[in-house]
């Protein structure tokens, strides 16, 4: 039995439908996403998610700024690793691509009534920029809600068209997306952002949809859940973090030149050619660059991974312009699109950063299974360094933040307020915990503080408790911003009075 050309071709239009092709990409990216250097705040989400799991409590013991939702989310993966002996952080990253599945589904159905290639070009893009951009950083929280947000964006781009759209659908996009900008509330500023264009482009007001409803339900469930479930985030962490972490940060001058910020007058000067023929869609996904960029400089930290959903979003509504329209698109433009696709992946303006590299002098001498305990201003020094060669943080403390503001302080002459008093005696009294429940094998402690004269050491020494307990600690190897102390003698017997957890490898 022969096929004739009509056959093979109908083989082949099946072969290479946008489903197949974008599930094909999807296992490639897959694969390769297993390799991403994730950040140092994905590898703490995940120290924090095993000791949850051992019964450790969050904001009562571990010390963390955010909400609770990211290591919430966190639990079930490390549960799983524990259960299979797989890699957490690669079931971590795979459970992200399968979010990324989910919207490109959910993205496929307001796409099904463009041509098949159209269909492709699109999801391929999609794939492309929820991937591509954030390789550096994959799994942010930021960029978790860049994932989930395209869904939503072509539901209000088709509510701007006055297209019905099922009560289903609608639900189950909102949920996604409430679920995910629950884990970051700048992210907010995103359906805010589509919402004010919905306004303009229906020229009336109808916020009654089961959307809008989703998020704002979500909102409420979210913030009674961590009044009932992690009371002491109200407690004791938003105090904190009012008292002494607006001072901590990377360099402003960042936020200008990070990648986001070069693209924007390039995004500016590609859509002005386009001024006044932008399809609804492409609209929709501009509208959410700008809430990503308002969030970006709302939270103002210097860290360039708050814009790489600005990159993201940008690309995504060059996307649609382009593969929307009708006609040829000329060379300048092609060249305009070039170049931004280039400020999104360029090595130059990337985040990348040497987490596993800084203090790797200083426990390349470890053996796996070697206790440390930290006292540090930037947790990139370690983190996933720990982790990655098999050591065992005690240290409920990700970073000592709170010590930029009281550094600060000190140096201008003032006295602490009581406040911050207050967050000087936890710092001390929790090593002190820290250092007797788990004897660590070597401390790493910042010498001073962001280049300042103020000795940490002798900072932490003015507990009564810490004295005797880091004198039992000689200091080893030193770098220009992290100093080894090794232990030489054995540490006290722990207090009735400590509350001790066993931390979990």
């Amino acid at each position: 039995m022969t096929l004739d050309t009509a056959q093979w071709r109908s083989r082949a239009n099946h072969a290479l439908s946008p489903a197949t092709v974008t599930a094909s990409l999807w296992l490639i990216a897959l694969i390769l996403v297993q390799f991403a250097p994730l950040s140092s705040d994905s590898w703490w989400q995940m120290w924090i998610a095993r000791q949850m799991n051992a019964g450790i409590p969050l904001y009562e013991w571990i010390n963390e700024t955010n909400p609770p939702l990211w290591f919430w989310m966190a639990r079930p993966v490390a549960y799983l690793s524990a259960f299979t002996g797989l890699p957490q952080p690669n079931l971590m990253v795979t459970g992200i691509m399968l979010q990324i599945a989910l919207s490109l589904s959910l993205c496929w159905i307001f796409l099904r009534h463009l041509t098949p290639s159209r269909q492709t070009l699109i999801l391929a893009g999609l794939l492309f920029c929820m991937i591509g951009p954030h390789y550096i950083e994959f799994g942010q929280r930021d960029h978790m809600a860049l994932i989930a947000l395209p869904p939503y964006v072509l539901l209000i781009a088709w509510r701007a068209e006055g297209k019905a759209v099922s009560l289903a659908l609608a639900l189950a996009i909102g949920s996604f997306a409430a679920l995910m900008i629950a884990l970051k509330p700048h992210i907010a500023l995103d359906p805010i952002a589509l919402e004010l264009w919905l306004i303009y482009k229906r020229r009336s007001f109808k916020p009654f949809r089961p959307e809008c409803l989703c998020l704002a339900i979500g909102a409420v469930v979210y913030i009674a859940s961590i009044a009932i479930f992690a009371p002491a985030y109200f407690t004791d962490i938003i105090p904190a973090v009012t008292a002494a972490y607006g001072e901590f940060g990377g360099h402003k001058i960042r936020v200008f030149l990070s990648r986001a910020a070069l693209m924007l007058p390039i995004v500016a000067l590609y859509f002005w050619s386009f001024r006044g023929s932008i399809p609804p869609t492409a609209q929709a996904f501009l509208a959410m660059g700008v809430g990503f960029t308002g969030s970006m400089l709302v939270q103002f930290k210097g860290f360039l991974y708050h814009g790489d959903p600005v990159a993201s979003a940008m690309l995504m509504a060059v996307l649609f312009n382009i593969v929307l329209r009708e006609g040829p698109i000329t060379l300048r433009k092609r060249t305009l699109l070039v170049a931004m696709v280039g400020f999104a992946l360029s090595p130059f303006v990337q985040n990348e950063r040497p987490y596993q590299q800084y203090a790797a002098p200083l426990v390349s001498d470890l053996a796996p299974g070697t206790k440390v305990a930290t006292v540090l201003i930037d947790p990139t020094q370690t983190w996933p360094l720990l982790e990655r060669n098999g050591l065992i943080n005690v240290s409920r403390y990700y970073h000592h933040w709170m010590l930029v503001k009281i550094n600060s302080t000190l140096r201008s002459g003032e006295d602490l307020s009581p406040k911050l008093q207050a967050i000087a005696d936890d710092i001390r009294s929790d090593l002190a915990n820290d250092l007797l429940c788990n004897p660590p094998d070597v401390l790493l402690v910042t010498p001073g503080a962001l280049g300042g004269q103020w000795p940490v050491v002798d900072f932490l020494k003015q507990d009564p408790r810490l004295e005797p307990v880091i004198s039992a600690y000689i200091e080893g190897p030193t770098l220009q911003h992290l100093a080894r102390y090794d232990r030489v003698a054995p540490l006290p017997a722990p207090t009735p009075d400590l509350e001790c957890y066993a931390v979990a490898r």
